[in-house]
């Protein structure tokens, strides 16, 4: 509600909203109904995951010949400016295909969460200038390697050509992979610091790095390495990958009871295991 309260104030002229209501149960359909009655809303009778969720959206703009589309996730807040700033800055180039909104921690407003991404040596996703306090002579609009999918403006056009997210992803790194698709292709994509968002940061994982995060992380981190990397790179790749998840586990579990502990390791050896399978989607206990 907080986050459409604020698309609600939005100053760009012509737009509609679209809800995807990913099979919720605590009335958040009829909810939203009730106090934004010009809201579109899809409810999904199960939960289709991050990817094929936005999809369900997706598909509707481009069935009902929308120019552009811009998925926002629900935890965030989005400046009035922010839609504007975006359209301008998509329509200055005709390779550029999807734009975003450079991101900001909520409860942390003057730092970032997100400039711009890019993939290191290792074939880690990094995002640019997370937590740095936000200097406006810093940064101007620029390219970039992919995007986060918690905002991204797409011409519709692109999406025809490049395709939509890939469901085998289920949660995280469907961004990437879309966004490596697309440049692939050639296509551009960009960071736009006009356009603002605030970001509450993966509450639906339970509290960030939960055992889920931690299943899908190593599971959908290896995958995209096997769609994106060269044959030639991908195994001391894979090594780093699950080192960084085991190391990163390691210093997440100090204090935390027994319990937690396992679940932790369990989901990650776990994901690595139906990597393996080559089992994707969503999680299977």
């Amino acid at each position: 509600l907080a986050c459409l309260a604020s698309v609600s104030e939005l100053d760009y002229a012509d737009y509609r909203v679209l809800l995807v209501d990913n099979a919720s149960d605590d009335g958040t359909a009829v909810t939203v109904k009730s106090r934004y009655p010009g809201t579109i809303v899809i409810r999904n009778e199960q939960n289709l995951g991050y990817a094929e969720g936005n999809n369900v959206g997706i598909r509707y703009a481009l069935d009902h010949g929308y120019d552009y589309v811009y998925i926002m996730n629900n935890d965030t807040i989005v400046d009035s400016a922010c839609l504007r700033s975006l359209v301008f800055d998509i329509q200055s180039e005709e390779r550029i295909a999807a734009v975003a909104p450079m991101s900001f921690f909520y409860d942390l407003p003057g730092v970032i969460h997100f400039a711009g991404g890019r993939i290191g040596p290792g074939g880690e996703t990094i995002h640019e200038g997370i937590g740095d306090l936000y200097d406006a002579g810093r940064w101007a609009p620029h390219d970039t390697e992919w995007l986060t999918g918690c905002a991204i403006l797409f011409k519709s056009s692109a999406l025809r050509e490049v395709g939509l997210f890939d469901p085998q992803y289920f949660l995280l790194f469907e961004d990437v992979d879309w966004s490596l698709r697309a440049r692939k292709i050639g296509a551009r994509l960009r960071i736009v610091p006009d356009a603002r968002l605030w970001h509450k940061v993966s509450p639906s994982f339970g509290g960030g790095w939960s055992a889920k995060y931690h299943y899908y992380y190593i599971r959908n981190h290896l995958r995209l390495i096997q769609l994106h990397h060269d044959r030639g790179s991908r195994l001391p790749k894979y090594f780093g990958t699950i080192r960084s998840s085991h190391r990163i586990i390691r210093h997440q579990v100090k204090g935390m009871s027994l319990e937690a502990r396992f679940s932790r390791w369990k989901a990650m050896l776990q994901g690595i295991a139906d990597f393996a399978r080559q089992r994707f989607g969503e999680r299977k206990s």
